[in-house]
């Protein structure tokens, strides 16, 4: 209630009351009312009138006010209500999409004792044959399917080169063709690599994807292997160069970020955008090098990389 509505309510109040008290008092001092007597109809029939008249109009002013606000504050409680249940219906009736948090686990070549990571998979066991892909499962915990789902990585390159020219000026070069058209990247094991921007973003359409909890469906999709070798260059390079580019190896904070970004429409045609954050952390060692003889252009594990996806609300 408004506290100057609060504060007319007892002002009325307090003036009904004074002019009973005050008209009794009035009564009484003029010898109109005598106590254990016989009632003067007349006078009292003249103080009931004044009393219904004056006292009985503010009253019924203060009475019409608090039917007044208790008819707003239901009001009010009832469209509450009522937003809250629309809401819950949206919800029980709305895809919603999802990424799981995943392993990625890091292979790589030994040459001049350094090694150089070339193979990201979520297998576990390496073997002969295996394919350089890592992905991120996408599911649907809504309860209604999600149409044209579209999904595409973003990471600034600009500042990765920057981030590579300022930290290690000699080693990873990132450059861009003319018009900037495609990336040109020397990897750490000599290679040179060219390709177009969308090998980054990794543009990926799906028809449908079906709620979660009526078949436990999850859609792939596949990881820029670009960005994860940048990443982990960055780690063995900091060693080799012997240059504190991280506070903390196992949470470097610092490398540019990498996000995710979804689109996808309900069954009313409507388009919902979603966009994570991909957060990538290690638990456990990281191999920087080999110095045997015998692992020279071998591939090794470097490490097992934690990715978490966290959702930005309101794109932060």
């Amino acid at each position: 209630m408004n506290k100057t509505i609060k504060i007319l309510l007892l002002i009325l109040l307090i003036l009904g009351l004074l002019t009973i008290v005050l008209t009794f008092i009035n009564f009484w001092i003029n010898g109109h009312i005598h106590w254990f007597s016989e009632v003067d109809k007349e006078y009292f029939g003249i103080f009931g009138d004044f009393i219904g008249g004056v006292s009985g109009t503010i009253f019924t002013i203060v009475a019409t006010i608090i039917v007044w606000l208790t008819y707003n504050s239901q009001r009010e409680e009832l469209k509450q209500t009522r937003n809250l249940l629309i809401k819950q219906l949206e919800l029980s009736y709305k895809p919603d999409l999802f990424v799981k948090d995943t392993q990625i686990y890091i292979y790589g070549i030994v040459k001049d004792k350094m090694l150089c990571p070339n193979l990201f998979t979520n297998t576990k066991e390496y073997s002969e044959g295996i394919r350089s892909d890592a992905f991120a499962e996408l599911i649907n915990v809504g309860g209604e399917i999600s149409k044209r789902t579209n999904c595409y990585w973003e990471c600034d390159i600009e500042k990765i080169k920057h981030f590579f020219d300022e930290n290690f000026p000699d080693t990873v070069k990132v450059s861009f063709g003319p018009e900037n058209k495609f990336i040109k990247y020397n990897s750490l094991d000599g290679s040179s690599i060219t390709g177009p921007f969308h090998m980054i973003s990794m543009n990926h359409t799906i028809d449908f994807v079906l709620p979660y909890k009526t078949n436990e469906t999850v859609v792939k999709i596949r990881m820029p292997n670009l960005y994860i070798e940048w990443f982990m260059s960055s780690i063995i390079l900091e060693d080799f160069a012997r240059k504190k580019v991280f506070n903390d190896m196992f949470n470097p904070v610092e490398f540019p970020k990498l996000f995710l970004n979804v689109s996808f429409k309900d069954i009313l045609g409507e388009t919902r955008e979603k966009r994570f954050l991909v957060e990538i952390k290690f638990q456990s060692g990281i191999r920087i090098k080999s110095e045997k003889e015998e692992d020279q252009n071998k591939v090794l594990d470097i490490t097992t990389m934690q990715v978490e996806f966290k959702e930005q609300r309101n794109h932060e």
